[in-house]
């Protein structure tokens, strides 16, 4: 419909006697429509017009004067014509700071801060007034490693391996100062300018593998490969090329040696070792997971039948999960085929689960690749139905879980437990312990987080379930509704992967919940 449409729209406006559906309608025209704007100003020009000349008219008469009632209907009629460009500038205001508002929101990206990532530990790595895990940002200051091995690795290409006790800082992708330990550093032939910082003075790269370490009494640079510099205070300099290393001493001053080191390939294979061998300790942890009478279905994503359909309980109380337009994805242990990959829309696992339940945790292995659904589904029933509960993370990184306590239409059915938010843009792609603990006796919901518990809720009287019932269910995606016949669904899956999901028939302890995380951490 053209602005010109509106007249009689407009003509209700300006008299006082729109309704409020109409006016409704008519202000939402005018914001998106720029001619109905124009279509609107015309009017209230012309109406305007009307109204004056018909004042005019009557408040003169020869020499007479204007008469008090015209007085009054001309004061009226400008109050009225002032309150109808107040709507018309408040709609454009309004109009125009939303726009700018979109504008600069659709400019503004996420943004995380940190120089590299915290690659790979030693498992028995311990960290002093900071909280590392793999895959985390590197933090700024000083780090202090108080024993272990940890890599790190930086944006720009840089590798390093230290080894606790040791202190240091990556001031930028370009600069570490080392305070005191020992760190391994690969630098990539394509980059110079990488230096690290020491007491005695400066050690400069130009592309090569080197190690440094500070002692009580001591500094020592060794070079495996390349070519580095060292420049002491006073401006001493020293070339160090592969195979040779000097050793810096208030009594001897600098000390040339040959010495060997262990490259950073031998290294990283320790990572490995050490990650295999806490697989294998895992897999043992599971058999005897499998026998505990309160595990009501775990399935390791891994465990897929030949042709790719379905997943097996391994603790075989419920029958097999059917596997539809998923993919096979690496799992936290670096099986290339050990995860489940749920981004492709539609993806799911189909579960049943046929149990009445006092009580239920869910517990899993999550990578996260981006939150860009309103609902990222973990694990959701069919439908909503009463006694039915739901697992999910919302668009901010909430954990959402609830069990529908109420089938009444109109009013509040369910009590949601909110988490704090638990993931952030700069969490892509690293594997997370979740759990809830949802207590049916102590009427609670519970959140955690690798292995530490974020939130406590206490569901109200009047949104307690009298128990909880699974049926039919969808691991990463939340099946159509059973209520509908159209072939339009909520877009739920979770992009990301899963690694296992286990539930289990009763509320798991705080100590429980940590032991399972500390002894399936990779």
């Amino acid at each position: 419909m053209s602005g010109s449409g509106y007249d009689s729209l407009f003509d209700d406006l300006l008299e006082g006697i729109i309704s409020e559906a109409d006016f409704l309608k008519l202000e939402a025209e005018m914001i998106v429509d720029e001619e109905v704007r124009k279509a609107y100003y015309e009017r209230l020009k012309l109406h305007t017009g009307l109204e004056t000349e018909m004042a005019s008219s009557d408040s003169v008469v020869g020499n007479a004067s204007v008469p008090v009632s015209a007085r009054r209907r001309l004061d009226g009629l400008l109050i009225s014509c002032l309150a109808a460009l107040c709507i018309l500038i408040g709609l454009l205001v309004w109009k125009m700071v939303g726009e700018r508002a979109d504008y600069l929101a659709a400019r503004q990206e996420p943004v995380a801060k940190g120089f590299g990532v915290l690659a790979n530990e030693s498992g028995d790595a311990v960290w002093s007034s900071v909280s590392l895990l793999e895959g985390d940002l590197l933090p700024g200051g000083t780090m202090e490693l108080v024993s272990g091995m940890v890599k790190l690795e930086l944006f720009n290409g840089v590798d390093l391996v230290a080894h606790g006790p040791a202190r240091f800082e990556v001031v930028s992708d370009f600069h570490l100062r080392l305070v005191s330990g020992r760190i391994m550093c690969r630098v990539p032939e394509s980059l110079e300018g990488f230096r690290v910082e020491i007491p005695s003075g400066e050690v400069f790269d130009y592309g090569t593998e080197f190690e440094v370490e500070i002692g009580d009494s001591f500094e020592s640079i060794d070079v495996l490969s390349g070519l580095v510099e060292w420049q002491g205070r006073s401006g001493e300099k020293e070339r160090i090329e592969a195979g040779h290393g000097v050793k810096v001493t208030e009594a001897n001053g600098v000390e040339k040696r040959a010495r060997e080191i262990a490259s950073m390939d031998e290294l990283e294979r320790g990572f490995e070792e050490v990650s295999a061998k806490r697989h294998q300790e895992w897999e043992r942890r599971l058999k005897k997971l499998n026998a505990d009478p309160r595990v009501l279905a775990l399935y390791s994503m891994g465990n897929v039948s030949s042709d790719g359909a379905h997943i097996s309980d391994l603790s075989g109380a419920q029958p097999d999960g059917r596997i539809i337009r998923t993919e096979r994805a690496m799992n936290r242990w670096g099986d290339p085929y050990g995860g489940i990959d749920f981004t492709p829309t539609g993806s799911r696992i189909h579960v049943d689960i046929e149990d009445e339940l006092e009580s239920l945790t869910l517990m899993s292995w999550v990578k996260i690749d981006s939150l860009d659904r309103l609902y990222n589904s973990l694990f959701l029933t069919d439908g909503h139905e009463q006694f039915e509960p739901h697992w999910q993370i919302m668009n901010d990184g909430r954990m959402f879980f609830s069990v529908k306590a109420l089938d009444e239409k109109g009013k509040k059915d369910k009590h949601i437990a909110y988490s704090p938010p638990i993931w952030t843009p700069e969490k892509s792609g690293r594997w997370m312990h979740l759990a809830t603990v949802y207590d049916g006796t102590a009427h609670t919901v519970t959140h955690y987080v690798n292995g530490k518990a974020v939130s406590i809720d206490q569901i109200k009287e009047g949104l307690r379930a009298e128990f909880v019932k699974i049926g039919a269910a969808s691991i990463g995606n939340w099946s159509q509704p059973r209520y509908k016949n159209t072939p339009e669904f909520a877009v739920r899956n979770l992009n990301g992967t899963m690694d296992e999901l286990i539930l289990f028939s009763a509320p798991l302890s705080a100590g429980e919940i940590n032991e399972l995380y500390e002894s399936g951490k990779p």
